[in-house]
């Protein structure tokens, strides 16, 4: 399954991530390029590192995600059953679309929440 697959794909780094500070407690991890079941790793990783540190929520941003494969939806679904487990509010920001209907019924049964923007999460977060 693709997800915004971009014909100008092929000239990017296949999957990289970054993650910094969104404000104290919350961490955000932003994720640019084809998210599929290897590189999904690299992501799940990034926010291992987050939850580390100890966060009341961390934020997930997918709007720089060119193809998404759906072999990378059950790992997506350990990583939110991973932050339930410690307490930890996950919030993904999407762009829409398909993503959210595959994110809306992850195969762990554990809802994150998914919001349209960065300030929505925010927003919703309590700023």
């Amino acid at each position: 399954m693709f997800w915004d697959a971009n014909p100008r794909a092929a000239d990017e780094p296949e999957f990289t991530v970054e993650w910094a500070r969104l404000r104290p407690g919350v961490p955000i991890v932003w994720g640019r390029g084809r998210l599929n079941r290897a590189t999904v790793d690299d992501l799940r990783r990034a926010v291992d590192r987050c939850l580390e540190t100890g966060p009341w929520a961390v934020v997930v941003d997918f709007t720089r995600v060119t193809e998404l494969r759906a072999g990378a939806i059950p790992k997506l679904g350990e990583m939110a059953e991973r932050a339930r487990a410690d307490h930890v509010g996950l919030h993904f920001v999407t762009n829409g679309g398909a993503l959210d209907g595959l994110l809306d019924r992850p195969p762990s049964g554990v809802l994150p929440a998914i919001h349209r923007s960065v300030a929505a999460a925010q927003l919703a977060l309590g700023r």
